[in-house]
């Protein structure tokens, strides 16, 4: 086999999408340098157990009931790029979902307000995407208040404020929820329970 015109840049990209791929924990640390906490560490391999373990079933929602300054934002920000970043590794998304074709698959981030949005968990984003030249530059990834998003495979991140009929028909692979004990305790459509 000759492979030609192949660059050590190339080489090292590649080698960067297949351990990130088998290890979230690594993605985090090395594509996004976000250092992670020995429990941190722990409860994001136990989210991805599925990575880590042969034949366990990945988890489908993650709660993270933690003390303040515990790094919830960061953890979730980290994980919401990470949920992107598999998909952006797929070939065809929208084929593998079974989507309409170049269908947009959407990570929404929900806040009780815009503000909370862009100084929370999605403005984090945004940060790691600024500062990452992988995700940039080889992944192509666009950042700016209004979304992150990948327009060779069709994938974005969009901030939205807390009402219940936000985001409405959009195909979400992931919808983040950020502060959600500062939602409204109402039952009204920006109530916690209405919008989740």
């Amino acid at each position: 086999m000759t492979v030609r015109n192949v660059s050590l840049e190339s080489f090292e990209n590649m080698e960067i999408i297949m351990r990130s791929i088998s290890d979230p924990v690594w993605f985090i640390e090395n594509v996004l340098e976000q250092p992670l906490w020995p429990a941190q560490r722990e409860m994001i391999r136990n989210f991805y157990r599925h990575k880590y373990k042969r034949g366990a079933k990945p988890f489908k929602r993650c709660v993270l009931a933690l003390g303040q300054r515990s790094g919830k934002t960061a953890m979730m920000s980290c994980i919401g790029l990470y949920e992107m970043f598999e998909i952006c590794c797929i070939e065809n998304p929208s084929k593998h979902y079974g989507l309409i074709k170049d269908q947009i698959i959407m990570i929404a981030v929900l806040s009780p307000s815009e503000d909370q949005t862009l100084r929370g968990v999605y403005g984090n984003m945004v940060n790691y995407v600024d500062n990452c030249p992988f995700l940039k530059d080889f992944m192509g990834w666009e950042a700016s208040k209004k979304a992150i998003y990948s327009p060779s495979k069709k994938v974005r991140i969009e901030p939205f404020g807390s009402w219940a009929h936000t985001g409405r028909g959009t195909t979400a692979k992931a919808v983040i929820f950020d502060e959600m004990d500062y939602f409204e305790e109402t039952t009204n459509r920006r109530g916690g329970q209405e919008v989740y």
